[in-house]
């Protein structure tokens, strides 16, 4: 029975608590709906100058056509307002209010909005400072053979979108002038970073058979690589001048440098000439390194040599070499030629004697 009693009291207890938590809900709401038509009330006011809740009903002016005049609507004594009309002027206030904040937010929100808008996650800028000819590789110390160099670029990337961009080596290509395909270039540097807004410089030397005309450089970037973005190249410096020829003479001759002849039919030429080396290193005189063209395109390599045979960074020194060529055979070029190292051509005067 004790038992039945507690259960019932407690059972009490928790509606009570119940009606306490319903009636401080109500009070709750309700301050919350008063505070909320104040402040509707002062934006309004604040707005148009217009007190919704302070609307007076205009009186019932009779009509003698229709009868008596219909009496005025009640009035709430505490306000003075028609019940009605302080509804409408709740809902007038409510709405300005709403629309004021609508209006806050998107007004705050439109620079960030504009910021997305012009710039895109993933937007790189190109450009070519510089382009220069050279006979080696960024990661070859090797001289290029005859006829091949390398075109140096000092490129700008600049990051312009809100990502970080991936700078890879293999992401340049250079076009050259009447070409269509781009070629891949070398580079002595690793892929990187480039954190947005940032910019740097890069070099990249691209190969090519001969002094070509480069025409554009391309950039692909992004995850995916499908962005792209070009540059124009500038017109290249010349390379640099590694070997020269300084003052020459050519003679026939009937013997060689040991006093013997040349065989039926031939006859010797013998070249002088002062050889200039502006190379980083020696520059080597050996006759497995001169050949002589003809006017009818024939070369004859060059048999026997006297003078120097090295001349050091920035020296020059003078030599003669031998060739035994047919007496119609005409002399035009002498080439020179160290396999691994400089190159260069002199033209041969009209040989003197017999």
């Amino acid at each position: 029975m004790d038992a039945v009693k507690e259960e019932r009291r407690n059972g009490q207890d928790i509606k009570a608590l119940m009606r306490i938590l319903q009636d401080a809900r109500e009070a709750f709401l309700r301050q919350a709906f008063e505070e909320a038509a104040s402040r509707a009330e002062t934006v309004l006011v604040l707005c148009t100058g217009i007190d919704p809740f302070r609307l007076e009903a205009p009186e019932p002016v009779p009509d003698p056509g229709r009868g008596p005049a219909r009496a005025p609507r009640p009035v709430d004594p505490r306000t003075g307002v028609a019940p009605s009309r302080r509804k409408v002027g709740l809902a007038i206030g409510a709405a300005l209010l709403v629309s004021v904040v609508i209006v806050a937010v998107l007004v705050g929100a439109l620079p960030f909005l504009k910021a997305s808008q012009k710039q895109p996650s993933y937007l790189a800028k190109l450009g070519v400072n510089q382009a220069e000819w050279a006979y080696e590789s960024p990661t070859l110390s090797t001289h290029t053979a005859r006829g091949q160099y390398f075109l140096w670029l000092n490129v700008s990337v600049n990051n312009s979108g809100t990502h970080s961009l991936g700078v890879e080596g293999f992401g340049f290509k250079l076009r050259w002038k009447g070409e269509t395909a781009g070629v891949p270039g070398s580079y002595a540097w690793s892929s990187f970073d480039l954190a947005p807004g940032r910019s740097t410089n890069v070099t990249i030397a691209f190969p090519s058979a001969g002094l070509k005309t480069p025409d554009l450089l391309d950039f692909q970037y992004s995850p995916s690589g499908a962005s792209h973005v070009q540059a124009s190249v500038p017109a290249p410096f010349a390379p640099a001048t590694e070997v020269t020829f300084g003052a020459s003479s050519a003679q026939w001759k009937n013997n060689d440098t040991y006093g013997r002849p040349p065989i039926a039919g031939n006859r010797f030429l013998w070249l002088a000439f002062e050889m200039r080396n502006a190379w980083d290193q020696s520059a080597v005189i050996t006759v497995s390194y001169f050949k002589a063209e003809g006017l009818s395109g024939s070369i004859y390599s060059a048999l026997q040599q006297q003078g120097a045979v090295e001349i050091a960074p920035g020296g020059r020194g003078n030599a003669t070499l031998v060739f035994q060529v047919p007496t119609t055979w005409i002399p035009k070029v002498l080439h020179y030629d160290m396999t691994i190292g400089p190159w260069a051509d002199m033209a041969i005067a009209t040989p003197s004697g017999p």
